[in-house]
């Protein structure tokens, strides 16, 4: 199954670049007002700082969204991004320990949803406490609980080799605290 974010993540953009603008107007005229001598500058600034994130940021979010793609296989969740650089992350069920569903308020709002994916192997550079995140997900109510019956089916079921092989160490241990205990 290969799918993308869903539109309601642009939403979601447009919505926090339009707080950021609110803000950081705010901010400034408040400057403007508690500190008179400060002339136009911190209005200056803020319209800077504005045009920064609507020439550059909201573009280069929305290109590096558009370059997002998740494909789910019987085996693995395989995560396309990048927009220069182009980035496939392969991320093995057998690997995973939990997937956690996170919606704030936008999503709420928006009806979509962000899957954090944790792994047993996590990766050393990585910041958070997950692998990887699927966001934007506008099927996240079956997406969900059919990735959670994946691995709580993964954690119980050992094959015949490794059963044998549990049961072998086993023997071994009772004997070797046999011998302890008869010392």
């Amino acid at each position: 199954m290969t799918f993308k974010p869903g539109n309601a993540i642009y939403k979601k953009m447009y919505l926090s670049y339009l707080i950021t603008i609110v803000i950081v107007f705010i901010l400034s005229f408040l400057i403007k007002l508690f500190i008179p001598e400060t002339e136009y500058f911190p209005i200056i600034i803020g319209l800077g700082i504005n045009l920064v994130f609507l020439i550059i940021v909201l573009p280069l979010q929305i290109l590096w969204t558009k370059n997002l793609m998740y494909e789910i296989t019987n085996s693995s969740i395989i995560i396309y991004s990048g927009i220069i650089s182009k980035t496939e992350q392969n991320i093995n069920f057998e690997k995973v320990t939990d997937f956690q569903l996170h919606r704030s308020l936008f999503d709420r709002i928006l009806n979509i949803s962000t899957i954090n994916i944790q792994t047993a192997g996590q990766s050393a550079n990585n910041a958070s406490r997950y692998e990887a995140s699927l966001i934007g997900l506008e099927n996240w109510e079956e997406l969900y609980p059919n990735l959670k019956s994946r691995i709580s089916g993964n954690s119980s079921q050992l094959s015949e080799n490794e059963t044998d092989i549990n049961s072998e160490i086993l023997k071994e241990l009772r004997l070797i605290r046999q011998l302890l205990e008869k010392k």
